[in-house]
């Protein structure tokens, strides 16, 4: 059983005195602190992922002339929602790789003078093997595994064992997973590569 500590205050006319309490808390209050503690931490690893795209389109302008990331408000706001069941997972899912999609294809391909080279991760992998020697591949590995978390699964298409692969990568072992706790794995996984991707071009 959890408890809460509180402080009560009390005057009676001598001064005020101050008396510590502990009280049950029930099951619903633990499940409510819980939410908040999970929706804050999702929210703080947003405004990461905000910060980052920004500071890396800034850094590839200087570089190369041209941001690599479009703006996409509504993708960014419907990440910071917590998964409580599948169909939430679907939406988040869908919208983190709608960011990961939104890249400035056609400045990209004059980069590398490539034309028609299908997926926007495949066309990053290209600017990066050409412009960038050395990056880190572990950032196209966790952009792909979230793509096939999305694109691998039921609504999208037929549910098939690349989807149970993906759910592995991020430390997933079970079926059907915490939804709740794979979005936050996800988060922070493409925070990383983001992160990663940043240095990797201001070397």
């Amino acid at each position: 059983m959890n408890y809460k500590r509180e402080i009560k205050i009390s005057d009676f006319g001598k001064g005020i005195n101050e008396v510590k309490v502990e009280r049950k808390i029930s099951k619903e209050e633990t499940i409510s602190f819980q939410i908040l503690r999970n929706e804050q931490e999702v929210r703080e690893i947003c405004k990461e992922i905000v910060q980052k795209r920004r500071e890396i389109n800034l850094i590839f302008e200087d570089k190369f002339r041209t941001k690599i990331f479009k703006p996409n408000e509504i993708a960014i706001w419907d990440i910071q929602q917590l998964c409580a069941n599948e169909d939430g997972f679907n939406n988040r899912i869908q919208e983190i790789t709608t960011l990961i999609a939104g890249i400035e294809t056609k400045e990209i391909e004059e980069k590398i003078e490539t034309k028609n080279l299908e997926g926007s991760i495949n066309l990053l992998e290209a600017f990066l093997k050409l412009k960038v020697p050395g990056y880190d591949k572990r950032t196209i590995e966790i952009l792909r595994n979230i793509n096939s978390l999305r694109s691998k699964k039921y609504p999208i298409h037929t549910d098939t064992i690349e989807f149970l692969k993906a759910l592995r990568y991020f430390g997933i072992k079970t079926f059907p997973p915490d939804w709740g706790e794979l979005w936050e794995k996800i988060l922070k996984k493409y925070l990383w590569a983001l992160n990663k991707l940043k240095d990797n071009l201001e070397k």
